[in-house]
């Protein structure tokens, strides 16, 4: 039998605009991992900070942990920000940092659509992020660029992304991505795609 348990507080302060998140998982007795944020937002003005970790039950392995920041700001149609993160160094087997279930995606925010959470959450990465946005009549562009290093490879990755709505159940999203990376031990690569989305909502 394979079980799950996760426990969670959301908890708002006595400090107005500060929230906090508390989160705690036990999957299948073979890992424990933990989750806490707190986000500050006040007249345009966004601090975060993100800390996470696994502890896997097999002896031996070092525990992972991530820490995030984040600062933005936003006017009017207009926002900003910058991020960064690192991992704990760690040996070979430490846990990646990501979806547990898609071992990919996570909530971290340096992640980028390519060097998402399974690279950014890595053992033993720096990474930092800069994005900026813009909401149009009926559509929001967005561009960030991004930069992570591991031990063994740096990589680049510049996202646009182009979101909008058709009415009130139509979404369509257009992404381009540009990824370069430096392979410390293997050749280098460049990555270039297009994906696009439509999603309904019924």
């Amino acid at each position: 039998k394979r079980r799950a348990y996760a426990f969670g507080a959301m908890i708002k302060p006595p400090v107005e605009n500060l929230a906090v998140n508390l989160w705690y998982y036990n999957i299948n007795s073979t890992f424990t991992a933990y989750w806490a944020d707190a986000e500050y937002k006040n007249s345009g003005l966004f601090f975060g900070i993100q800390n996470a970790g696994i502890n896997l039950a097999a002896s031996g392995i070092d525990d992972a942990m991530i820490t995030a920041a984040k600062v933005g700001y936003s006017v009017d149609k207009f926002s900003a920000d910058i991020s960064c993160s690192t991992t704990a160094t760690g040996e070979n087997g430490t846990a990646t940092i990501a979806n547990a279930a898609t071992g990919d995606k996570s909530k971290v925010y340096t992640q980028s659509v390519f060097q998402d959470g399974a690279f950014v959450g890595a053992r033993d990465t720096d990474a930092i992020r800069a994005a900026a946005s813009y909401q149009f009549d009926g559509l929001k562009l967005t561009a960030s660029l991004q930069n992570a290093e591991q031990t063994s490879k740096e990589g680049m990755e510049f996202d646009l992304i182009a979101s909008a709505k058709l009415g009130k159940y139509v979404s369509l999203t257009g992404i381009y991505i540009h990824q370069d990376v430096d392979e410390k031990t293997a050749a280098d690569f460049k990555n270039d795609a297009i994906r696009l989305i439509a999603a309904v909502k019924f």
